[in-house]
């Protein structure tokens, strides 16, 4: 198997990523449906953060599809954002002779010994967002840093140079968070944005996000022209705050069917959109194709786009993503390997330029 790291993460990291909606310790396929498929009698554990979150059960469902399209049962674990069960969910899996086990660990550090425990059980086990240290198969990592910069850049190319701008980020200790929002720093600094305040919104609360709103309108007034909000859920919240002439381009990350309608609706101006349907899916072929003989990189770079107004409609829904035929190809970008998707049309970002220039 290939050595790649953990990186120690926050419980509430569980928000920010993705999963499924299955009960704890439940099994959710119905076994191998297509004969010949490359995970052929493969049972799958699936340890899941927080069941109950939306865009975690995007991720999960494509998941599903895809393992159970190759013949695998797949269990399914809910940690419900519980540190101690998520480890315990993990070695219930070993315990069980999981033929794979995949993971987004709230806790990289303290997770570590159970996967090694898998590992040295001879399970193939497949992360996301972690990036060091634990032995696997393969690491799927989102650039969390690099989308912040890019809606940086995208409020530059909507608002202008020297246009005021506020952040409300995400929990600090969370380091997928503490990326994103390292990111649009470094974005609105070299897109020449003024970026007037930062709050942290660490319990990711709505109700937060609309209080340092209404701070940031009685401040600012109409001179404020832009805000990022860490995750749709709490942009949606800061979107019941514009009036009047406090008219800020909001920006966020996720994207779900709510934030398309948001968008839509003219609420949200733009997203990072990961395509967690799409996530989920690959990641089933990932670990099918690895319990085959296949080699993966060590690292797999998730792609993502800038999705607003002009390109939502061009957008698959959830549906179509989960349904549609699909294969999977790794191409290189740089020094790494970026998961592409073949089968789906996908509209192109609505960034028209790179952070940075």
């Amino acid at each position: 198997m290939k050595t790649i790291g953990i990186g120690s993460v926050g419980v509430v990291i569980a928000l920010f990523l993705s999963g499924c909606s299955a009960s704890d310790g439940q099994q959710t396929a119905d076994g191998g449906q297509q004969a010949g498929g490359s995970c052929e009698g493969a049972v799958i554990g699936d340890s899941i953060p927080q069941a109950s979150d939306p865009g975690l059960s995007l991720t999960h469902n494509g998941f599903l599809k895809e393992a159970e399209s190759r013949g695998a049962e797949v269990l399914a674990a809910d940690a419900n954002l519980d540190l101690n069960k998520q480890l315990s969910d993990v070695d219930g899996f070993t315990q069980r002779k999981m033929d794979a086990i995949t993971v987004w660990p709230m806790d990289g550090t303290a997770i570590r010994p159970a996967l090694q425990r898998a590992e040295e059980a001879g399970t193939l086990i497949v992360t996301h967002q972690t990036p060091e240290s634990v032995d696997s198969a393969t690491n799927m990592q989102f650039d969390d840093r690099g989308a912040g910069a890019a809606l940086a850049t995208y409020l530059a190319e909507k608002l202008g140079k020297g246009a005021k701008v506020a952040a409300i980020v995400g929990p600090q200790q969370v380091e997928s968070f503490r990326n994103m929002a390292e990111g649009f720093a470094e974005g609105a600094a070299d897109a020449g944005l003024e970026v007037v305040e930062t709050y942290e919104n660490s319990a990711l609360s709505p109700q937060k996000s609309a209080e340092i709103t209404e701070q940031l309108k009685a401040l600012y007034g109409a001179d404020l022209k832009g805000i990022f909000d860490a995750i749709n859920v709490t942009a949606l919240a800061v979107a019941t705050v514009r009036g009047d002439d406090f008219q800020p381009l909001i920006v966020t990350y996720e994207g779900n069917e709510e934030t398309r309608q948001a968008i839509q609706d003219d609420k949200i101006a733009a997203t990072v959109y990961v395509g967690n349907t799409l996530m989920g899916r690959a990641k089933g072929w990932v670990v099918c194709e690895a319990l085959a003989g296949e080699t993966f990189p060590d690292q797999i770079e998730v792609p993502y786009l800038i999705i607003d107004k002009e390109n939502v409609g061009a957008l698959p829904t959830e549906d179509e993503q989960l349904e549609v035929e699909l294969s999977f190809e790794l191409e290189s970008v740089g020094s790494g390997e970026r998961l592409v998707y073949k089968g789906i049309d996908l509209p192109e970002s609505a960034l028209t330029s790179k952070a940075g220039e």
